[in-house]
């Protein structure tokens, strides 16, 4: 049986707060506004998800789950970064793939200022999610 977007996004939390690579992320307070004092901090989102009929019953859902880094740094702000999105990858891929019809990583992007010794940086991790649904009749 192919899980809900809400399955997802918990699934997802739930393996990423239980590796050791993520023990001092703040998961809890992404939607405060202006609030960079609790970094590195996680977030996931599913920003898009695209329905279509597929036959009678049935829908294929297509949904973007994004796993968003908020962090500080210095000159390697960014490579922090990478490796922050490879350490996702490694562990986001297996779980969709287990609760999807079919999960890869469709992109990566980060966001780093280019002034100051202190910069504050975010990198989107972006899964293209394949569901097969029962449409509502």
């Amino acid at each position: 049986m192919t899980a809900t977007v809400k399955e997802l996004r918990s699934a997802v939390r739930t393996a990423l707060e239980g590796d050791a690579y993520f023990a001092d992320f703040a998961f809890d307070d992404w939607g405060r506004n202006g609030d960079d004092k609790r970094l590195p901090k996680i977030g996931i989102f599913t920003p898009r998800r695209t329905p279509r009929t597929v036959g009678v019953g049935k829908r294929q859902e297509t949904v973007d789950l994004t796993v968003a880094v908020k962090r500080s740094g210095g000159e390697d702000l960014e490579d922090e970064l990478d490796d922050d999105a490879a350490k996702i990858d490694e562990i986001v891929t297996p779980v969709l793939n287990a609760l999807a019809d079919d999960a890869d990583l469709s992109s990566v992007e980060n966001d780093v200022p280019g002034i100051g010794d202190t910069r504050i940086a975010t990198c989107l991790v972006t899964f293209r999610v394949e569901l097969l649904t029962a449409r509502p009749t």
